[in-house]
């Protein structure tokens, strides 16, 4: 927790200075670095609604890898890609989940 607490707390630091001299991009970067995903695409389409598709489909891969389909789903789908969660439905069997 040591190091990895305060290379967070770094990259937190990092982010908010990038925000006070409004460098929104790098702010949503050194964020989601941090863990803070959510709160890095909350904020991402202040840059552009490319910037913003970019960051929620890096989420859905760090997601795909460590989690669960179901928490990355609505990601994949807003992100423009849904063919990616059929398959993976379909790779895991679950025909009904896909055919929605």
């Amino acid at each position: 927790m040591g190091v990895s607490g305060k290379l967070e707390e770094r990259l937190l630091k990092a982010a908010q200075i990038m925000l006070r001299v409004g460098d929104i991009r790098s702010y949503c970067r050194f964020t989601a670095q941090a863990g803070h995903w959510e709160r890095a695409i909350c904020i991402a389409p202040a840059v552009s609604h490319k910037f913003w598709q970019e960051l929620c489909a890096e989420y859905v891969e760090t997601l795909s890898a460590a989690s669960d389909i179901e928490e990355a789903a609505p990601f994949m789908i807003s992100a423009g890609r849904s063919a990616k969660l059929v398959d993976q439905y379909i790779d895991r069997s679950e025909l009904d989940h896909a055919f929605v």
